[in-house]
C-alpha cells in the first residue's frame, strides 16, 4: 500500500543528506511556526532531526486541509515546487510539533549538486513525472460533490476535479 512520502523513496538523496549533515545549520521550529507559506518563495532545505512538519492548505472556509508531512530523516522543503523547479509554493509547510532541522539555501545546495551529481534535478523530475503518470492512471472511485458546482472528487492517492454533466437528462443511462 502507497504511503504519503512514497515517491521521495524512489529519489537517491544521499548526496543531498551528505551535504545538509555537513554544512546544515541546526534551526529550532515550535509547534505551529512556519517553515515557508503558500504563494512565496522556498529559500531552504533541510533534513527533520527531530519532530515533524506538515504541509498544509486551507479550504474556503479557513480550515486547514494537511497534504503531507516530512519525519525525522526525511526532507523538509516544497521539494517539487521551490528546489526542482524553483517556483512559488502551493502549500504552506509548518512544525506539527517542536522540531528541528538542519537547514542549507536551496540555492547552496543546488550548486553542490550540480558539480557532484549533475544529473540530480533531471532525474529526479523525471522519477516525479512518471509517479504523477502512474498515479493518474490508478482506477478511482467519483462521487458528485453538488449539483450546483457539477464537480466530482475522485478519491485515491491525491484529489482530481473534473466537470460533470450538469443536467441529469445528459447522463447515458437518462438518453431513451
Amino acid at each position: 500500500m502507497a504511503t504519503i512520502n512514497d515517491f521521495l523513496k524512489k529519489i537517491d538523496i544521499t548526496d543531498l543528506s551528505e551535504y545538509v549533515d555537513t554544512h546544515g545549520i541546526l534551526t529550532h521550529y515550535s509547534k505551529g511556526e512556519m517553515f515557508v507559506g503558500e504563494g512565496r518563495h522556498c529559500r531552504y532545505i533541510g533534513i527533520v532531526k527531530s519532530g515533524y512538519f506538515k504541509f498544509v492548505a486551507y479550504n474556503s472556509k479557513g480550515q486547514e486541509i494537511v497534504t503531507g508531512f516530512s519525519f525525522v530523516g526525511e526532507v523538509v522543503s516544497d521539494f517539487v515546487r521551490g528546489f526542482l523547479f524553483g517556483q512559488t509554493c502551493l502549500t504552506t509547510i509548518v512544525a506539527g510539533c517542536d522540531a528541528e532541522i538542519l537547514l542549507v539555501t536551496i540555492d547552496e545546495l543546488r550548486s553542490y549538486l550540480q558539480e557532484r551529481n549533475p544529473g540530480f534535478i533531471a532525474h529526479s523530475s523525471s522519477i516525479l513525472l512518471q509517479e504523477a503518470y502512474q498515479r493518474r492512471t490508478l482506477p478511482r472511485a467519483c462521487f458528485t460533490v453538488s449539483q450546483f458546482n457539477r464537480a466530482a472528487v475522485c478519491s485515491g492517492n491525491g484529489f482530481v476535479f473534473r466537470r460533470v454533466p450538469s443536467p441529469a437528462s445528459s447522463h447515458p443511462r437518462n438518453r431513451n
